[in-house]
């Protein structure tokens, strides 16, 4: 994640805000600390959050080239957007079907509420390639298409999707974008501008590794004003309007004052460097995987479509009745990918941490051959 810019004219609002749980990186627990005393005077102007945003918009605006005029970076959940953005009865929202099921639940809300339609386009099957995403996307959009909401890292299967080509499609359409990158920010390189989408939300408690839920989105100019939001706040926002959409009552803000350190953190590692482990984490396990009679992996393969994080499914056995043998049996941690809002029925999510060791992996692969080779053991 390089650090990025904006144009000589651009606007730099930033403000900050974070819910939520998470786990501390051990760079953020000092900074926490001392921001618990450093902001207690300055609560209303935020002015030691507005210094710490300056390593986050850096951060998630990564590698911004001169003339791009970047709107503020702030803390908000993605449903800001999704609740704010303008739309009469009729008009359409475009997701695809691997968005968050939170996301998917607050378009629900509108479409009971207001009477808009939700529209869904599939991502690619494994057999496909990126060029059907787009044809059954660009055949989704309809004359009244207002927005379209995408993953730039699928939450389910750890699939990397298109976001810069399908945004450039869509925008061409008069669609505006909405990128959820809470699965990529700090995992690959995120670039706000050569996205080229509207919006750009992300949660920065995940792989950047800041405090408790930490998040950020990022708005073009040309929206600015544009979206309602949810809890207007009590003071003057002429100075900082973007504070027009992060005010939601008391907040944490020693975990925002924090994100700075995750960020540095981060940079200590090196991006490069931390990819090239998740890749080699993720190729191990699924390699080993992949011949075993039964096991299916859901995510695809290569550097264009995945990040190491993988998803998985064992003919016969339901994802949740796996997960709870691994945790309960074996003290092995993955995620049931089957509930609510799901593109699969039956699926288990892989996401090994940087610092995974090849030997807890070997713990995990043994555990699932075990399962799909003998089936689960009887309850005790």
């Amino acid at each position: 994640m390089g650090r990025g810019g904006s144009s000589r004219g651009a606007r730099s609002r930033r403000s900050r805000r974070s819910s939520g749980r998470g786990r501390t990186p051990r760079g953020g627990v000092g900074r926490r600390r001392r921001a618990g005393a450093e902001v207690r005077e300055d609560l209303v102007d935020h002015g030691p959050l507005r210094a710490a945003g300056d390593e986050a918009h850096h951060a998630v605006a990564a590698g911004a080239r001169e003339g791009v005029d970047l709107e503020d970076l702030l803390q908000q959940r993605r449903p800001a957007v999704l609740h704010g953005f303008p739309l009469q009865s009729g008009d359409d929202i475009l997701v695809t079907d691997h968005e968050h099921p939170d996301m998917i639940e607050t378009i629900l809300q509108r479409v009971k509420r207001e009477g808009v339609v939700k529209r869904v386009g599939q991502v690619p099957a494994l057999a496909e390639n990126n060029n059907a995403f787009r044809s059954r996307l660009s055949a989704s959009i309809t004359p009244r298409t207002k927005l379209l909401l995408v993953s730039h890292v699928s939450a389910w299967s750890g699939e990397v999707l298109p976001i810069a080509d399908i945004s450039a499609l869509a925008r061409s359409r008069g669609v505006a974008v909405l990128v959820d990158a809470a699965q990529s920010v700090g995992l690959l390189d995120v670039n706000f501008d050569t996205i080229g989408c509207d919006f750009l939300a992300t949660s920065l408690h995940k792989w950047l590794g800041a405090p408790i839920a930490t998040g950020a989105l990022l708005m073009r100019p040309e929206q600015d004003g544009h979206v309602w939001p949810l809890h207007p706040p009590s003071w003057d926002t002429i100075t900082h309007p973007m504070d027009l959409y992060e005010w939601t009552g008391t907040f944490n803000v020693p975990a925002c004052a924090a994100v700075a350190d995750a960020v540095e953190f981060q940079r200590a590692i090196g991006a490069p460097r931390k990819r090239a482990r998740m890749r080699l984490l993720g190729d191990y396990w699924q390699n080993k995987l992949r011949p075993v009679s039964r096991v299916h992996l859901l995510t695809p393969p290569g550097d264009d479509r995945s990040t190491g994080v993988g998803t998985f499914a064992i003919d016969g056995i339901p994802s949740a009745d796996v997960v709870k043998h691994l945790r309960l049996r074996k003290k092995v941690l993955v995620q049931d990918k089957s509930g609510r809002q799901s593109p699969f029925a039956n699926a288990i999510r892989v996401s090994p941490g940087p610092c995974a060791s090849l030997a807890e992996l070997d713990t995990f692969v043994a555990a699932v051959i075990d399962v799909a080779t003998r089936g689960l053991p009887a309850p005790r």
